[in-house]
């Protein structure tokens, strides 16, 4: 695997589990949401 898509995973992991927080408590948790908006950004 090419070490450039590892980031991609990661950020795909977190919005998972955003989605998944979100659709169990039907509330939007805004440090993972900027956790994973800075890791994109950084990425």
């Amino acid at each position: 695997m090419n070490d450039n898509r590892l980031p991609l995973i990661f950020i795909a992991l977190e919005v998972q589990q955003n989605l998944t927080a979100y659709l169990r408590d039907q509330v939007v948790q805004i440090e993972p949401v900027l956790l994973t908006a800075m890791t994109a950004v950084a990425r």
